[in-house]
C-alpha cells in the first residue's frame, strides 16, 4: 500500500512539473514572437523618421545649391553624404523585411523599391550636373530626391498603420468569435452536469454522457490552439489567460479518465472546475477584447488628428450615476438572495440566467467607474482609492458568473456602495475647493441647478433599475445574454416536449 502512495505521489509530481513546462514553454514562444514583432515595428518606425529627417536634408541641400552657397567640392561632398545615409536607409528596410518573414504571421508589407530607386536616380542626376556646374538642374534634382523621400515615409507609415489596424481588426472579430465558442461549451459543460448527476454509475446512458464530455473537449481544443496562436501576435493576451486555457485543459482530461472508471462523482467535480475556468476565461477575454477595442480607438484618434483628453471617448458617467445603478444592483441581489436563499433547488445559485445578469450589470457599472478615474486622473486627481473599488467589481463579477454568490460576496457589495458614497461626497467637496478657487468677477452658470433637477427627479426609479427595467449593458454583454438566454429557453423548451 505505501508503495502505491509513493507511486501515486510521484505520478502526481510528475504531472505537475509536465504542466508546469508546458505553460513555461507557452510563454517563452509568446514572448519571444511578441519581441520580434515590436522589434519589427520599432525598426519601420526608425526608418520612417530618417527619411523624414533626410529629406528635409536633401531639400535644405537644395536650397543651399540653388543660392550657390556652397563650393563645388563641398556640394558636391554633401549631396554624396546623404546618398551613403539614403543607402543605410534602404538596407534598413531590407533588413525590416527579413525580419517580417521571420514572423510567425508576417504583416502585409511590401517594400517601395519603385520610390527608392526613382529617388537614387535623382540624385545620381543631382551629383552629375553639380560635376558639370548646372547649379540650378542640380537644386531640381536635390529637391524631387528631397520630395520623394517624403512620399516615400508617409507610404511606409500608411502602409504600416494599416497592416497593424487590419490584424487588429481581424483578431478583435476572432475573439468575439471565441467567446460565442466558449459560451456555447460552457453552457453545454453545465448541461451535462445536471444530466449526470441524475445517473448512476452502471446506468447506459453514461456512455453517452462520455461521448458528449469528449466532443467538449474537442471543440476547447479548438478554441485553445487559436488563443495560442493569437497571444503570439496580440500582447492583450495575457500569459495567464493561456495558463487559465491549460486548466480547462487538464481538468476535462481528468473528466473522461474519472467516467472511463465510472467514478461519477470524482466526474462531476472535475466538470464543475471545468466550467469555473471556462467562465473566468470568458471573463478575461472580455477584458482583452475592450483593450484591444481601446486601442483602436487610441490609434484611430490620433490618426485623425485629435487632441481631447480622453480619444475615442464621450463624456465621462458622474459618481452620481454609478451610486445609483449600484445601489439598485445591491437591492436586486439582496431581494433575490432574501427571497430564495442562495443554496438549494430554488436558491439563487442555481438561476443561472439571473446571475448572468447581474454579473453583466456588475460589469457595465465597473466600466463607468474605469471611465470616470480615466478622467479624474487626467485633470491630475488620484484614482488609487477608486481602483481598488474596481478590483472589489471583478471579485463580484466572477462570484455571479461561476454562482457562488455567498453572504461574503453580499458583505462585499455593501461595502463597494459605502465607499462609493465616500468617494461620491470627496468628489463634490473637490469641486467645491475648485470653485473657491476660481477667479472673481465671472459669470455663473445655472446649468448646474438643472440637472441636479433632472437627476432628483430620476433618483426612485433607478434605485429599482435592476428589478423593474432591464439594465442599459454594453453591446458584447447584451449579446451575451440574448445568446444565453435563447439556449435556455430553448433548452427547457425541448426538456418539456420530452
Amino acid at each position: 500500500l505505501k508503495e502505491d502512495l509513493k507511486k501515486d505521489d510521484v505520478n502526481k509530481f510528475l504531472e505537475k512539473m509536465k504542466n508546469q513546462n508546458q505553460e513555461l514553454k507557452d510563454e517563452w514562444e509568446q514572448n519571444l514572437e511578441i519581441y520580434k514583432q515590436l522589434e519589427y515595428e520599432k525598426l519601420i518606425e526608425e526608418t520612417i523618421d530618417k527619411l523624414e529627417k533626410l529629406s528635409e536634408k536633401e531639400k535644405s541641400l537644395s536650397q543651399e545649391t540653388k543660392q550657390k552657397e556652397n563650393s563645388k567640392e563641398e556640394g558636391i561632398k554633401k549631396q554624396k553624404n546623404i546618398e551613403k545615409e539614403f543607402s543605410d536607409v534602404e538596407k534598413d528596410i531590407k533588413n525590416a523585411d527579413s525580419l517580417n518573414k521571420q514572423l510567425e504571421e508576417p504583416y502585409e508589407m511590401e517594400p517601395d523599391t519603385a520610390t527608392a530607386n526613382d529617388i537614387n536616380k535623382e540624385m545620381d542626376n543631382a551629383n552629375t550636373n553639380l560635376q558639370k556646374n548646372k547649379s540650378k538642374k542640380a537644386a531640381d534634382n536635390q529637391e524631387k530626391a528631397g520630395s520623394k523621400m517624403k512620399k516615400m515615409a508617409a507610404g511606409l507609415q500608411t502602409m504600416m498603420q494599416a497592416a497593424m489596424e487590419s490584424r487588429m481588426g481581424e483578431d478583435v472579430e476572432q475573439i468575439k468569435n471565441l467567446l460565442d465558442n466558449l459560451l456555447d461549451i460552457s453552457f453545454n459543460q453545465e448541461k451535462l452536469i445536471k444530466e449526470l448527476s441524475n445517473l448512476d454509475k452502471n446506468d447506459p446512458r453514461n456512455a453517452n454522457i462520455r461521448d458528449e464530455q469528449k466532443r467538449i473537449k474537442d471543440d476547447f481544443v479548438i478554441i485553445n490552439d487559436s488563443l495560442k496562436s493569437m497571444s503570439k501576435r496580440q500582447s492583450a493576451i495575457q500569459p495567464f489567460i493561456i495558463k487559465e486555457t491549460g486548466k480547462i485543459s487538464q481538468h476535462t482530461d481528468k473528466v473522461l479518465i474519472m467516467l472511463q472508471e465510472q467514478n461519477n462523482g470524482q466526474a462531476m467535480a472535475e466538470q464543475q472546475y471545468a466550467m469555473t475556468s471556462m467562465n473566468n476565461l470568458a471573463l478575461m477575454l472580455e477584458e482583452s477584447l475592450q483593450q484591444m477595442k481601446e486601442s483602436m480607438q487610441m490609434k484611430g484618434s490620433q490618426k485623425g488628428g485629435s487632441k481631447c483628453k480622453s480619444p475615442g471617448k464621450g463624456k465621462s458617467p458622474s459618481m452620481s450615476e454609478i451610486m445609483s445603478k449600484q445601489k439598485g444592483l445591491n437591492q436586486g441581489l439582496k431581494g433575490k438572495s432574501k427571497k430564495n436563499g442562495l443554496d438549494g433547488k430554488s436558491g439563487l445559485n442555481t438561476k443561472s440566467e439571473e446571475l448572468a445578469r447581474m454579473a453583466a450589470a456588475q460589469g457595465e457599472i465597473r466600466k463607468m467607474l474605469q471611465d470616470l478615474i480615466e478622467e479624474i486622473e487626467g485633470e491630475g486627481g488620484n484614482g488609487n482609492a477608486l481602483n481598488k473599488l474596481v478590483d472589489e467589481m471583478k471579485k463580484s463579477e466572477e462570484d455571479m458568473v461561476n454562482r457562488r454568490i455567498s453572504p461574503q460576496t453580499i458583505e462585499r457589495q455593501n461595502e463597494i456602495e459605502t465607499r462609493l458614497l465616500k468617494s461620491e461626497k470627496a468628489l463634490q467637496q473637490r469641486e467645491k475647493e475648485k470653485k473657491r478657487e476660481s477667479k472673481e468677477g465671472k459669470n455663473r452658470k445655472n446649468s448646474n441647478l438643472n440637472s441636479k433637477t433632472k437627476y432628483n427627479n430620476k433618483k426612485d426609479s433607478q434605485e429599482e433599475i435592476l428589478i423593474t427595467v432591464p439594465i442599459e449593458v454594453t453591446p458584447f454583454y447584451k449579446q451575451l445574454l440574448e445568446q444565453y438566454l435563447y439556449k435556455l429557453q430553448h433548452d427547457n423548451k425541448i426538456t418539456n416536449e420530452k
